[in-house]
């Protein structure tokens, strides 16, 4: 597997995995210069522009699909409404009716939040008897796949 962990304050390991998993999934593991990508990372201070650098070293022909299957690392839940809804609707299983304040709480303090990131606070409040990862990796699939019409690859 592709390796995008470095030591950085910004990127999460969590968000390291996801970006790996996606890049294995769509050019495996030698088909672009791997320690031209990690020099790239480590001159990055942000998430998005560590994606635009990845996306830089990836061929044309795989650009688009990156794009389309990191849109949700970049892009802000508070704008999209319906995203907001649907984790309203999946996280009140776990927790219960303070779901939407929460929410409302975690977007008001950071308006900034990426979608993806709004997922990963609202797990970090689960219960610690249950299986985060497999509940994260539920979530996240639940969510993401009501992102867009459009057929994505599975994480």
């Amino acid at each position: 597997m592709i390796d995008v962990s470095h030591d950085v304050d910004w990127l999460s390991q969590t968000q390291s995995a996801h970006i790996a998993q996606i890049l294995h999934r769509l050019v495996g593991s030698g088909a672009f210069d791997l320690a031209r990508l990690i020099d790239a990372i480590g001159d990055c201070t942000n998430l998005s522009e560590l994606l635009g650098e990845l996306e830089k070293h990836l061929p044309r022909s795989i650009q688009p699909a990156f794009c389309e299957q990191t849109a949700w690392l970049r892009t802000k839940a508070i704008t999209d409404l319906a995203f907001v809804q649907r984790c309203q609707q999946a996280f009140i299983i776990y927790l219960g009716p303070i779901t939407p304040l929460l929410i409302e709480t975690l977007l008001k303090d950071d308006v900034e939040l990426s979608q993806f990131d709004l997922i990963e606070a609202l797990i970090s409040h689960l219960s610690s008897r249950m299986n985060i990862e497999t509940v994260r990796a539920q979530l996240h699939d639940t969510i993401r796949v009501q992102l867009s019409p459009i057929p994505h690859f599975r994480v």
